[in-house]
């Protein structure tokens, strides 16, 4: 993985929209690596980012630009699978994880058991205007929450935990203080 903030970067022969352009330079003003992942979606793009010394080192984040829709998405996503035994108990605490998250939200594939986490903001007609501060905003909702609720997840995936017992570890757990 590389950082740059090269305006020259192309994907399938392209110049990135304006709102990956936007997540590159959040990711260049923080340091954070990332590499573009070739997409065949029209006006898609798509930043695989590492994380290091972050919650959720063993997740892995993506960012997400839909230009025609006006859309940013993070979605990290745990390097888990959730094998089907397990799928109701975990699907049980995403939901209970999810009636607490203000911003975001978790998903459980029940096909493949891949769980994910997802943030994203509307920015049809303002992409222009979208500033690091914002894209960081929704980057650290994103690696923030997904990490808050991760010993849970994987509490109830090992079988150590019941959904109930995880919600209250999380609820013991503080908050972390900075961003």
């Amino acid at each position: 993985m590389r950082s740059t903030s090269d305006g020259d970067l192309t994907q399938n022969g392209r110049v990135p929209g304006e709102i990956i352009e936007a997540v590159q330079a959040f990711l260049d003003l923080n340091h954070k690596p990332y590499k573009i992942v070739e997409t065949s979606l029209e006006g898609v793009d798509i930043l695989e980012i590492e994380l290091r010394d972050e919650s959720v080192s063993a997740w892995q984040l993506f960012a997400i630009g839909h230009d025609q829709n006006g859309i940013l998405m993070f979605r990290s996503s745990c390097d888990e699978l959730v094998p089907e035994s397990k799928r109701p108990e975990v699907a049980e605490l995403l939901t209970r994880a999810n009636s607490d998250t203000m911003i975001g939200s978790f998903d459980l594939d029940f096909e493949d058991g891949a769980i994910s986490f997802r943030t994203s903001i509307d920015v049809l007609d303002t992409a222009e205007s979208l500033t690091p501060v914002q894209v960081g905003h929704l980057f650290w909702r994103n690696v923030l929450e997904a990490g808050h609720w991760q010993p849970a997840i994987r509490a109830v995936l090992h079988g150590e935990r019941s959904p109930q017992e995880a919600v209250l570890m999380v609820e013991e757990m503080p908050w972390p203080q900075e961003w």
